[in-house]
């Protein structure tokens, strides 16, 4: 071995499989929402470090928000609706890639970040709460022959 050269790993247990547990950032997972008569259904991309333009994006709000001299901040419920309204603008930009959504007529809604963005904000809140929670667990987003439950 030279000075150049790396040297050898050691022996020991291959971990490999493990890599087949990380979210894809480019795998578009339908959410169906069952709630809703018709149960619209809508294609996303992670909410996740796996996706590239998510993570960017929450970051740049994060740093914009917290700029300035640092002062506490105490979580109330406008602090959490106002966090819940950024998701819905977050999401609809980043992961909302696709859907089959129609109207209160029952004419089907051409898909854009800024339909998606209204019909986000139009969902009651437990709702969206369910389908936020859907798009920031890297489990849904994991592809398919994970290996989970297998013995």
């Amino acid at each position: 071995m030279t000075a150049t050269e790396p040297a050898a790993a050691p022996a020991g247990p291959d971990f490999s499989h493990l890599r087949a547990l990380e979210p894809q950032g480019n795998r578009e997972v339908p959410y169906k929402l069952e709630q809703i008569a018709g149960a619209p259904t809508i294609w996303f991309l992670p909410g996740t470090d796996a996706n590239r333009a998510f993570m960017n994006e929450s970051l740049r709000r994060t740093n914009a928000r917290t700029r300035g001299p640092r002062r506490t901040r105490r979580i109330t419920q406008d602090t959490m609706e106002a966090a819940r309204d950024e998701d819905r603008e977050i999401i609809a930009k980043t992961c909302a890639k696709r859907w089959d959504v129609t109207d209160a007529k029952g004419a089907a809604v051409p898909f854009s970040e800024e339909n998606c963005l209204a019909f986000f904000r139009a969902l009651p809140d437990w709702i969206f709460d369910d389908l936020r929670g859907f798009v920031t667990d890297p489990g849904n987003f994991i592809g398919e022959g994970d290996g989970l439950g297998e013995a």
